[in-house]
């Protein structure tokens, strides 16, 4: 009911998930019922249970996955987020994109970031990874030039902004 209130005076429905919830299809398809088409699916932990262990708390990979199928299936589209953890889960980029290879997922919002110092954060600033160290990792791990890396990352995404700093 949310959904379509808001979408009746003019603005968009978005959410971000873990993914737990929406890896019952059945309850996804009655949110695109209710009009939600914008998912966010966090991914921290790739495919990879011992990540989601440390970096989330608990081994979720198998319903993580199974969000990610739901959401390609009902043709969503595709926005995952991974939080890179420096020391567990520096593998992710390569890990991402052999998962998204291997279930023929072509079309994907992919946001990058590291841990942030919030909440229950996990690593002190200094033990955290930079920007450009992000961008170091993904490039060599998926053999992008660091130059088209950051030529993308400084597109605007809407006019009269300034380029998003903290992720690409």
């Amino acid at each position: 009911v949310l959904c379509k209130t808001i979408k009746k005076i003019g603005h968009r429905v978005g959410v971000a998930t873990n993914g737990l919830k929406i890896s019952n299809k059945k309850y996804l398809k009655e949110l695109r019922k209710n009009r939600l088409y914008n998912i966010h699916l966090s991914l921290n932990g790739v495919d990879n249970d011992d990540w989601y262990k440390q970096i989330d708390g608990i081994k979720c990979s198998k319903k993580k996955l199974q969000a990610l199928d739901n959401l390609h299936e009902l043709k969503y589209i595709l926005d995952i987020g991974t939080i890179i953890v420096k020391g567990i889960n520096d593998d992710a980029p390569r890990q991402m994109i052999n998962l998204l290879k291997s279930k023929n997922i072509k079309n994907v919002i992919w946001r990058v970031k590291n841990v942030g110092q919030i909440g229950n954060f996990m690593r002190e600033t200094t033990e955290n990874y930079t920007m450009e160290g992000l961008i170091k990792l993904v490039s060599a791990q998926l053999n992008i030039p660091i130059k088209k890396i950051n030529k993308f990352r400084n597109k605007l995404l809407y006019k009269n902004t300034e380029p998003e700093s903290t992720t690409f």
